[in-house]
């Protein structure tokens, strides 16, 4: 049900984890035949109001990345089936034919474009891109089509975009079955990935205290309350956001952004406040950086505690 060759004539950058070839999207063009590899022809990428972010004067050059559908940084719902087969790209396929199937993908970027294999045996899908109207995509075809560029959300402003696939459960115009599936995706710019506090790549230093709670991302958080006590991430990228609690017995940390001040980040609130992006490197340029957050000992005037918080990261990139 589930074998082509097809011509995909698109931009192309290999993702992380994937062998590395890097290129322009405005400039590459890519063939895709039968079992071969990915071959680059021509070379030239609810956050509140309290959100503290510090911002370029310019929008940054965006690498482009080609990413299989078994990323990690992907979410699936619902019931999808890894489909192994040479011709796919990666060597895989996921199917899903059953209600209540999404796929969503975060990222940072311009452009992501869906590579899918068409065929018979395959129907519509519903995409939405940040949440704004659904676009059908028809997966049908005569007769079976590997590694098509099905659909491309097109270029957008430069930012933060979640793109949502959805099983339809309706047949397209040469189908005989339902099933819809996810080949690769195409960004230009980096896949957004929610890092816990617990990371192995993330850095401590002086003392800091882990509480267990549902109320947490990945039910834990770590707090620092003491002098030295500081975290440190290194990250491949173009943009991190901390996530914390923050309360009344929350102080203020000092932040450093490849070394520079980038100065401080009140975790005060009235009440407690679960998972909220406190702040923001803002849009970097592509490439490596350390951030640094540290504990002060300072506090706004109404806190009646010190303390700062580490829930989460969330990583336009790779931590290092």
């Amino acid at each position: 049900m589930f074998g082509m060759t097809s011509a995909l004539h698109r931009k192309h950058e290999t993702a992380e984890f994937v062998t590395p070839q890097t290129v322009s999207r405005g400039r590459a063009k890519v063939l895709l035949a039968v079992g071969s590899l990915i071959a680059v022809l021509l070379g030239l990428l609810s956050v509140g109001p309290a959100l503290a972010m510090a911002a370029p004067a310019t929008a940054p050059s965006l690498p482009t990345f080609f990413h299989q559908q078994n990323e990690p940084r992907l979410t699936y719902t619902g019931a999808w089936t890894t489909v192994q087969d040479s011709k796919a790209s990666g060597g895989s396929l996921a199917v899903t034919n059953k209600s209540g199937s999404t796929l969503t993908i975060r990222f940072v970027g311009t452009q992501l474009d869906w590579i899918a294999k068409k065929g018979p045996a395959f129907g519509e899908a519903t995409v939405t891109v940040d949440g704004g109207t659904a676009t059908t995509v028809d997966l049908s075809s005569t007769k079976p089509l590997w590694r098509q560029d099905v659909w491309s959300t097109g270029v957008l402003p430069t930012g933060t975009h979640e793109v949502t696939i959805a099983w339809a459960g309706t047949k397209g115009a040469d189908s005989t079955s339902t099933y819809v599936n996810a080949d690769a995706f195409l960004v230009t710019g980096r896949l957004l990935g929610l890092h816990q506090q617990t990371s192995a790549e993330l850095k401590y230093k002086g003392a800091w205290t882990t509480v267990y709670t549902k109320d947490a991302s990945g039910a834990s958080f770590a707090y620092a309350d003491k002098s030295g006590a500081s975290v440190t991430i290194h990250f491949t990228g173009l943009e991190l956001t901390w996530i914390a609690k923050t309360g009344p017995a929350c102080g203020i940390a000092d932040v450093k952004v490849d070394g520079i001040d980038k100065g401080s980040v009140d975790l005060y609130s009235a009440s407690a406040a679960w998972k909220v992006p406190v702040w923001s490197t803002g849009m970097l340029a592509d490439g490596a950086h350390t951030i640094t957050i540290s504990w002060t000992g300072s506090k706004d005037a109404a806190a009646v505690g010190t303390r700062i918080d580490l829930d989460a990261i969330d990583v336009a990139g790779v931590l290092n």
